[in-house]
């Protein structure tokens, strides 16, 4: 029982259940139709937030100046950098 533990097992086994329902018993499939629907709007309206809270959280780590040398982890190619662009 440890192996329903993890989600995608889960999952797996919702997939497969929905399918024996709707083979089986296709008239109570399609009455839950409305239950579906829902789910997939509610995972509609979480997309946009979380693409959102991505982008805001991860973008104070861009680098948005164009040296270069700030990206050099040693002294010797930073030293290098500066040098060339003389």
């Amino acid at each position: 029982m440890r192996l329903l533990r993890h989600l995608y097992v889960q999952v797996l086994i919702g997939i497969i259940l929905g399918g024996v329902v709707g083979y089986v018993w296709p008239d109570f499939g399609a009455q839950l139709k409305p239950l579906g629907d829902a789910f997939v709007n509610l995972i509609k309206m979480l997309i946009g937030p979380i693409i959102f809270t991505t982008v805001v959280v991860g973008s104070p780590r861009w680098r948005w100046s164009s040296d270069s040398s700030s990206r050099m982890s040693s002294p010797r190619a930073r030293a290098s950098m500066r040098i060339r662009r003389l």
